[in-house]
């Protein structure tokens, strides 16, 4: 379940790779955020178990 989604603002370098030896300098302005959760559940009581 996603329960927020932002783009944060910023300015940074990034290199990305073209080859073995080639790299591609790029101004990174944007990064778009997701933030979610999964939620699991389980049977937490112990059957078989004499108390």
């Amino acid at each position: 379940m996603k329960i927020l989604e932002f783009t944060h603002f910023v300015d940074f370098m990034t290199f990305n790779r073209l080859g073995d030896y080639r790299r591609e300098k790029e101004l990174v302005r944007k990064i778009s955020v997701a933030v979610a959760f999964e939620l699991e559940t389980m049977d937490t009581k112990s059957e078989g178990k004499s108390g």
